[in-house]
């Protein structure tokens, strides 16, 4: 092991006592670490687990605390500004563990209550659906797969939506996770997670897996169907379709949109109705929250080095509802006849309905995707940039099997011949490396006519596959 500079910071629990922390490099780059902790020992040695984000640059690292000293270990070389991250989050963990009284300290693990499981809330500013179906339902049915159907779980502790878990979107989580019905603790904080295990004398256990898992998506529809059943949705939607067949349009409107977006929906709508007649076009966007009081989650835009929060959403709803009504009006003079279903504004469990009758999409690349493929597997289209098929690896995290579980319907992407991108002024210098982050540019299609036959041709197709 090579070890680094020593930082030095008080010790958690010697009072006035100065310790070593050293640094020491280690492979944690696979680990997907959130603030978590783990007591072991009687509260002999305690295990730390977090990030860190100095300026841009994310730092994973873990702190071992013993009764003699403390060592940080480092996924990667840590500059003066990740030692100083390193030290902020260490103190927060620290002052989260000074609320508990001394005394009680070394009943973390000592009492025989057993393990509770944890899951951390996704790694956002608040609740977020696809990673409330990556981060958070992927960890709980992968240990619920592993424990075997004959093997009670232990206790779940989780973060509420107010902590920046995404559970609560799909409804209540002890009705989505039956497994754990009266035996699920929500907190707000790490302070209130930790005197909430001290109370249940239980050792935590955090859970961390990431993907879009079958069993996720079971959960998530069987709760959805449910709700349509029991709303009279269900009957609704049933009566307006009468048979015919259904097409959704994703919206995402701040950008990885064609760039004219409106335009290249009505052409496409157009050709849809040629080929397949009387039709629902259903038009996806943003969802608004139970009590409606803003989005339902949280939105992120893009750039080619950092996400960006927008906000509440308001604006965005109200762009998304203009686009909606504009694009409705058109579809009214269209032989057919069209039908116009406007998803935007719904909440998301009658959003997820409506998706699930669809027989194929078309939507830009985005989060929208997450209810589409991960919560619902429609076959669709995803027109999407050149530098996103070239050097974005998470272009295609909604059809792989490394990140969604098989077996799963196809999705389609634009070819790189097909789109050319309409880059910011001023201009940024074009991508040349791969970014994990999608790249935010617009892209306007070669030829359009071309690629409008190729999304028909695969629309009909599996139109007549599913009669």
């Amino acid at each position: 092991m090579l070890r680094g500079q020593p930082v030095s910071f008080p010790s958690l629990f010697c009072e006035g006592e100065a310790e070593t922390t050293q640094v020491i490099p280690l492979d944690l780059r696979n680990q997907a670490m959130t603030l978590a902790w783990l007591c072991l020992d009687a509260g002999r040695a305690c295990l730390w687990l977090g990030d860190t984000v100095p300026g841009r640059n994310r730092s994973r690292f873990g702190l071992v605390w013993l009764p003699d000293e403390n060592v940080l270990l480092s996924g990667q070389p840590l500059d003066e500004a990740a030692v100083l991250g390193a030290r902020r989050m260490i103190a927060q963990a620290c002052a989260v563990i000074a609320q508990v009284p001394a005394e009680v300290r070394p009943l973390l693990s000592s009492k025989q209550a057993g393990v509770a499981l944890f899951v951390p809330a996704c790694a956002m500013e608040g609740p977020h659906i696809g990673h409330a179906i990556w981060d958070e339902m992927s960890p709980l049915d992968r240990a619920l797969s592993e424990a075997g159907p004959d093997i009670p779980p232990p206790p779940l502790f989780r973060a509420t939506s107010a902590g920046g878990s995404g559970l609560d979107l799909f409804g209540p989580v002890d009705e989505l996770y039956p497994e754990f019905a009266g035996r699920i603790t929500a907190v707000n904080s790490p302070a209130e997670l930790l005197t909430s295990a001290v109370s249940a004398g239980v050792q935590l256990f955090p859970v961390q897996n990431r993907g879009a898992r079958q069993a996720s998506r079971r959960r998530i529809q069987a709760a959805v169907s449910a709700l349509a059943s029991a709303s009279g949705l269900a009957a609704e939607a049933d009566a307006l379709v009468g048979g015919r067949p259904v097409i959704a349009l994703g919206l995402r409107l701040m950008n990885r949109r064609p760039e004219d977006l409106a335009a290249f929906y009505r052409r496409l709508t157009v050709a849809l109705v040629e080929r397949l007649g009387s039709c629902v076009i259903l038009v996806d966007g943003l969802n608004t929250a139970e009590d409606g009081k803003g989005v339902a989650a949280q939105i992120y835009s893009a750039d080619s080095a950092s996400r960006r929060k927008l906000g509440d959403g308001a604006t965005e709803l109200d762009r998304e509802l203009g686009f909606v009504s504009d694009f409705a009006g058109f579809a009214a003079n269209l032989p057919g006849p069209v039908t116009v279903v406007s998803c935007v504004g719904m909440g998301l469990r009658a959003n997820l309905y409506w998706l699930s009758r669809a027989s194929f999409f078309i939507a830009p690349l985005g989060a929208g995707l997450a209810k589409l493929r991960w919560a619902l597997d429609v076959p669709g289209f995803v027109p999407t940039s050149r530098a996103n098929l070239e050097f974005c690896p998470l272009a295609d995290i909604y059809s792989n099997t490394d990140s969604m579980e098989p077996p799963f319907t196809p999705l389609y992407y634009t070819e790189v011949d097909e789109v050319e991108d309409v880059l910011p002024a001023p201009p940024r210098k074009p991508p040349s490396t791969p970014s994990r982050v999608p790249w935010p540019d617009n892209f306007r299609f070669i030829d359009e006519g071309r690629l409008i036959a190729r999304i028909c041709d695969l629309a009909v197709a599996t139109v007549n596959a599913r009669n």
